[in-house]
């Protein structure tokens, strides 16, 4: 049972070992594309004859430091212990390209042991991140008729970005990188680039302009954004911020409440959101939403 290089063809096997594992909804087809669209994403897959047991992901990711990759290493539980996970390990280490100096991994917060297993190949702490998930079948906005008051009585509107010419798209796409530099997730990172934006909040490959939201003052000021993509039949909030001169005015929850409005409108089932563990206020306005956190994530970094 030795690691060989991933083939398209093992896609399926692939989405069926690892969906359970991570609970999310990933298809071949996303799999396939979403190699497609990284600028280095390598894999490999552990076979015990017929079955898929192990796999192993290299790969670049916006939340890291630049000169970091991630590294991703999964084995089905009733093989765990057979030193498949340590051989994929190896494997990770030897394809590390030069210039890298580190790798990330997430570890499920519910599992001490695979913690333990990274901890005692060189991974240590960085930070602590979880998804928050919202069932949008039975959410009421009526508890949040008061917000929705405030919001009015300031004369603020939300508006989309239907219909925007280039210039303002340009606009968001740059508020957006900075807004991004404000968060926990990337404070001391570098700024994204266009490129960067436009490939994380799905513009380019899956535009949806009707979930780019903005709260505008009376004379058409940006006070802050929202943005929302979609995974099949799942709304994911991907970022909102309220500029900080617009702050302590509200505007954080009329926001997310006219998301979660557009993607019950579009027939999607459940809205999921990440926060880092330190974004207080954040969590503070999706516990009063309702979001019901999700078992989290330790981020583990190692260094070479």
């Amino acid at each position: 049972m030795e690691p060989i290089p991933f083939a398209p063809a093992d896609a399926p096997a692939w989405v069926a070992l690892t969906n359970p594992l991570l609970g999310r909804q990933t298809t071949p087809e996303h799999l396939l594309t979403e190699d497609e669209r990284e600028r280095l994403s390598l894999r490999w897959v552990v076979y015990d004859g017929e079955r898929l047991v192990g796999v192993a992901r290299l790969g670049s990711f916006a939340f890291i430091p630049p000169d970091f990759l991630q590294a991703s290493i999964l084995v089905a539980p009733d093989h765990r212990g057979k030193g498949i996970g340590s051989r994929l390990w190896e494997t990770v280490q030897q394809a590390l390209p030069a210039g890298v100096r580190g790798l990330s991994a997430d570890v499920a917060d519910t599992d001490p042991q695979s913690r333990a297993w990274a901890e005692r190949r060189g991974f240590g702490l960085h930070v602590h991140r979880y998804t928050s998930e919202l069932d949008l079948t039975t959410f009421d906005e009526t508890r949040f008729t008061t917000d929705w008051d405030s919001l009015h009585a300031q004369g603020v509107r939300i508006a989309d970005m239907v219909g925007a010419d280039a210039d303002t798209e340009a606009r968001l796409v740059d508020l957006i990188a900075e807004l991004l530099t404000h968060t926990p997730d990337l404070a001391g990172l570098p700024r994204w680039d266009a490129e960067q934006v436009r490939k994380v909040f799905h513009m380019t490959q899956d535009p949806h302009p009707e979930w780019q939201l903005l709260a505008l003052e009376p004379g058409g000021e940006w006070l802050g954004l929202t943005v929302m993509v979609r995974y099949g039949d799942m709304a994911h909030n991907k970022f909102t911020a309220v500029l900080p001169q617009a702050r302590g005015r509200g505007l954080t929850l009329p926001l997310k409440l006219e998301a979660i409005r557009r993607a019950q409108s579009a027939g999607l089932r459940v809205m999921r959101t990440n926060n880092h563990s330190e974004n207080v206020p954040m969590l503070a306005v999706n516990r009063r939403l309702g979001f019901v956190p999700q078992v989290g994530k330790w981020e583990m970094h190692w260094e070479r």
